[in-house]
């Protein structure tokens, strides 16, 4: 929840028709609404009137702030809702806009709740148990809507916008951080905020774009010419990198006369202690499949990595100018905020993460490709010396990224070489305990901070902070977004079906079969799986019957139908069942926070049988 009460937030959203516009505006702090029906005059007087707000809404960095920027200067808002999403046409191309500025401050929702995979307001509103409601007016209807209409499009939009506003209830906390950048740094003004922090990022640094160029090549730091094998360099210095064309080997050969090497993989194997490590653009990942182990366990993590490389080798992006000064002086003083809880720490956090992906992002004014690959390369194969370090004292569990996780046998030598590590590379170790572990990969495992058996005693709010879970098989298991303490941003998508999660780490820990955990579990949202459709598909049925709508929470029961999704080729309509339904489901898009587990009928001996599914992929069945 945002602590910013001296600031107005007003939530709000569009719905647009070739001859009709609505808009709903909600004052977050009191409750108020205020909707506009073509009513421009009326609209620009309430701006008017609150033009020290923030607006807030759901994807309207690319479609709400555009409409009613497109009213402001007078534009037709409905041939803009076409162009953008008709046309998949950029906002900031638009002919009559493109070379105005917006004059009102606003913030975008949905970047406070997506990192990795886009999800709709319909689908968060499946996940909060609330109704999914979905307008069946057309939006292509060549007339104006008739009374009846209207009254349920307003009533949709300021459903619309009271979905929003609780979703800024429960995961505004950024905004805060967002809105410190803004106060902070002269470089950044209130028309900023509805930037991303990768936006926000370029603005701070004052990056200036570099000279395009084609290809590049990577060359070793010493420290790694000095401390591994030659042929581990030589496996990515002798290649020539296609900064615009990942993975064409046909096109650098074309252009420059030469056959090259995989040019753009970073793809590698390597083996220690018979785990196979694999070298790749998401960095170096390896670990023991399928294994458990009890006792000590210690998880050594580089401090900021990425950062620290881009500091200590200046590998920060060449468009801007003293960026590893600059981006050093951001840490220590970031550090000095973490002390002091100021939101500011948070702020710059997001401004640090930023730099890296920026770099990539040929769009970016950061961008830098060859400077990125460089950080890539350069700490996979620091990590992987570690790794090699480590090997003669230590058991490896696994590495991954920014990370190495062992069983110490020998401590005294396993602090000697980690420190002589972190004195040739000028990186940093931080050392977490832990005391038991099961891992499926180096992408799924439950590690326990404490004593499993002491774990149990504990109440089961606050069982999280000893055991740490990661990957879809475990992920949330006792964790799940209609409760209030959910604080999860990265794959939030998955978070359903979560009841599976905690028969797999109830089973796993204390051998409680799943169908004890189902039948002890009240909570209908936790059995749930929300669907989408994507694509061609533009219709869905259960059984016989059309649903109307894209998205739908269903439920598996004793006894339902199938659902399927559709579309419509040479006159016939094409159904497919969505994957991982059963084929008995029931749809439920109303509201469900108040139902009960015997109210469904569900067919809990189907979930068990997921449940167990899952728990075999823990011991490679």
């Amino acid at each position: 929840m945002s602590t910013r009460t001296d600031l107005t937030f007003l939530i709000y959203d569009f719905e647009v028709w070739k001859h009709d516009w609505l808009v709903t505006f909600k004052n977050h702090w009191t409750k108020e609404t205020k909707t506009f029906h073509n009513d421009r005059d009326g609209l620009l007087k309430f701006l008017d009137a609150h033009s020290d707000a923030i607006l807030i809404g759901f994807n309207n960095s690319y479609y709400d702030d555009w409409i009613l920027f497109a009213i402001q200067n007078d534009c037709d808002p409905f041939k803009l809702s076409k162009y953008l999403i008709e046309d998949k046409g950029s906002p900031y191309l638009y002919p009559q806009l493109k070379f105005k500025k917006k004059q009102f401050a606003s913030y975008d929702m949905m970047r406070d709740v997506i990192l990795e995979h886009w999800v709709s307001l319909k689908q968060f509103e499946g996940f909060l148990g609330l109704r999914i409601f979905e307008s069946d007016i057309p939006w292509d209807l060549d007339r104006p809507l008739t009374e009846e209409e209207l009254a349920d499009a307003t009533h949709y939009n300021l459903y619309d916008v009271n979905a929003t506003d609780m979703l800024f209830e429960r995961f505004s906390t950024r905004i805060d951080a967002h809105i410190a950048l803004i106060e902070h740094y002269d470089s950044l003004s209130p028309f900023d905020l509805i930037k991303t922090g990768s936006q926000k990022a370029a603005i701070i640094f004052k990056a200036e774009p570099i000279t395009r160029y084609d290809t590049f090549q990577w060359v070793a730091p010493d420290v790694l010419r000095k401390n591994i094998s030659p042929r581990l360099i030589s496996l990515y210095e002798n290649k020539i990198f296609s900064a615009d064309r990942a993975n064409d080997v046909r096109f650098i050969e074309r252009q420059l006369g030469v056959k090259t090497k995989q040019a753009n993989s970073l793809k590698h194997q390597e083996v220690v202690q018979g785990i196979e490590f694999g070298f790749g653009v998401g960095g170096l990942h390896g670990a023991r499949d399928h294994f458990r182990y009890k006792g000590k366990i210690w998880n050594l993590d580089v401090n900021s990595f990425y950062p620290s490389l881009m500091v200590e080798y200046n590998y920060i992006s060449r468009a801007c100018p003293n960026g590893a000064k600059f981006l050093d002086e951001m840490r220590k003083q970031r550090l000095i905020y973490k002390e002091q809880g100021h939101v500011l720490d948070l702020a710059m956090k997001l401004i640090i993460v930023a730099i890296y992906g920026n770099m990539a992002y040929k769009y970016s004014k950061m961008w830098d490709l060859a400077q990125q690959t460089s950080i890539c390369i350069t700490g996979q194969l620091m990590l992987f010396w570690l790794v090699q370090l480590l090997a003669p004292y230590a058991t490896i569990i696994q590495a991954n990224t920014d990370g190495v996780m062992i069983i110490p046998h020998n401590e005294e030598e396993v602090r000697r070489v980690w420190k002589y590590w972190e004195d040739e590379t000028k990186m940093t170790l931080e050392l977490s305990e832990g005391v038991e572990i099961i891992q499926k990969d180096v992408n799924n495992y439950i590690l326990l901070k404490k004593d499993r058996d002491e774990i149990l005693k504990e109440e089961k709010s606050k069982r999280s902070k000893y055991i740490k879970t990661k990957g879809g098989l475990v992920r949330f298991w006792n964790s799940q977004m209609h409760k209030g303490d959910f604080d999860f941003r990265v794959n939030t998508y998955t978070n359903q079906l979560t009841i599976l999660d905690e028969c797999v780490v109830n089973y796993l820990l204390w051998g409680i079969k799943p169908i004890e955990t189902l039948l002890n579990c009240d909570d209908p949202l936790r059995f749930m799986k929300v669907i989408k459709l994507q694509g061609k598909y533009k219709m869905a049925f259960w059984g016989d019957e059309y649903l109307t709508g894209k998205t739908f929470r269903v439920f598996f029961v004793k006894e339902g139908k199938m659902v399927y999704k559709a579309y419509e080729k040479d006159g016939e309509i094409k159904k497919e069942k969505f994957a991982n339904l059963s084929p008995n489901t029931v749809v439920i898009n109303d509201d469900i926070r108040n139902k009960t587990i015997d109210e469904l009928n569900l067919d809990l001996d189907y979930y068990e049988h997921l449940a167990w599914n899952m728990i075999k992929l823990f011991d490679g069945e």
